[in-house]
């Protein structure tokens, strides 16, 4: 017996995230695979404020805050060049009274999807770990939770970083020749309705 399965757009691209992923763990696992892939890169304008930030999201979903892991987050920083408050990768996950930084889906000249600025330190902190461990980005997490290397999570998890809507542009950064990203915002710069 035959039966049609039909999928959204976004279920679509979440199975061909995962089919992605296990066909490169597949690759890694027949060819071996390094545990972790040091990155020399050098790392500049990071603060002891945001690094908290980091670690509390790395704690949030299980992985260390190692070096390795810190760059990666470092470059994904930079890639986003996120300016919504509290928001260091521009989640769009819903939270109670967060608002809109900027709006990515309208139906009826409304806004229904977005960037969110959040409230506090915490909901952004929540509001990201929440986003992570989505099967969505079930690559990032575990690469992260792995400890495998800054650029190894960069190369392997492409797809899920697509899903995010950062691509490949955390590779990029990882292969240049310093990582700067930009301050974690504090303040509201904009609000889109």
């Amino acid at each position: 017996m035959k039966r049609k399965v039909i999928l959204n757009e976004f279920e679509f691209k979440s199975l061909i995230n995962k089919i992605v992923d296990y066909l490169t763990s597949l690759k890694d696992d027949i060819l071996g695979s390094d545990d972790t892939e040091e990155t020399d890169i050098e790392v500049s304008n990071s603060t002891s404020s945001d690094d908290q930030i980091y670690k509390k999201i790395l704690s949030g979903i299980g992985a260390p805050a190692s070096e390795e892991n810190m760059k990666f987050f470092y470059a994904w920083r930079q890639a986003e060049s996120a300016k919504a408050k509290f928001n260091p990768f521009n989640t769009t996950k819903k939270k109670e009274g967060a608002k809109f930084y900027n709006c990515l889906k309208r139906k009826e000249g409304k806004c229904l999807g977005g960037v969110r600025n959040y409230k506090s330190e915490q909901e952004g902190i929540d509001a990201t770990v929440e986003t992570l461990k989505l099967g969505y980005y079930t690559c990032i997490a575990d690469g992260l939770r792995d400890n495998i290397g800054a650029k190894k999570i960069a190369n392997k998890c492409k797809s899920a970083l697509q899903t995010w809507g950062t691509g490949g542009l955390v590779a990029t950064v990882l292969n240049g020749k310093s990582l700067s990203p930009p301050a974690i915002s504090r303040s509201e710069v904009k609000t889109t309705t």
